[in-house]
């Protein structure tokens, strides 16, 4: 079993400077060992947005965050309670993706339906040339790219269509 991660819990972060910091956003109203419970969108003080969980486990209808849980600056939940563990992953612990369950899971029509009500950010992108000059696949990101400010702004300043990323 794998240890649910709270608010105070720490996060390492690989983005320069952010080092280790805690999650400062979780549940006001579910409880692990006195502290509230983290879950998919809480945030951390370095500003990475905890971005996987438990997917059979829903703290107010969104993923319970645990010990080995990514973030939006591509870091990780290090510590969780000592005794409270949950859920199932179904991921391999070497990282590597298996094809088919991805194609199948970005095949279901409702997917779109089914992040928004798990309050994911999601920004549909056409599957436009310059969007594949650019290196960015067509389809559904919802996990956000760490960037630069100066790429974010002139990736806003594009129209709708040519922007390549997610918004």
């Amino acid at each position: 079993m794998i240890a649910s991660s709270r608010l105070g819990d720490s996060h390492v972060c690989p983005m320069p400077g952010h080092a280790t910091t805690p999650i400062v956003t979780a549940s006001s109203n579910v409880i692990i060992n006195g502290m509230g419970a983290a879950r998919v969108g809480d945030v951390c003080v370095c500003g990475a947005v905890i971005t996987t969980g438990f997917p059979s486990v829903l703290v107010n209808g969104r993923p319970l965050a645990h010990v080995g849980s990514l973030s939006s600056h591509g870091g990780t939940l290090v510590s969780g309670s000592g005794d409270t563990f949950g859920g199932s992953l179904f991921a391999p612990a070497d990282g590597s993706v298996d094809e088919l369950r991805m194609a199948t899971l970005l095949a279901d029509p409702a997917l779109t339906e089914k992040a928004q009500a798990a309050n994911a950010r999601v920004s549909p992108l056409a599957a436009s040339k310059a969007a594949l000059q650019e290196g960015v696949e067509p389809g559904f990101h919802i996990v956000e790219q760490p960037m630069s400010r100066s790429v974010l702004i002139e990736l806003r300043s594009r129209a709708p269509g040519q922007r390549g990323g997610c918004f």
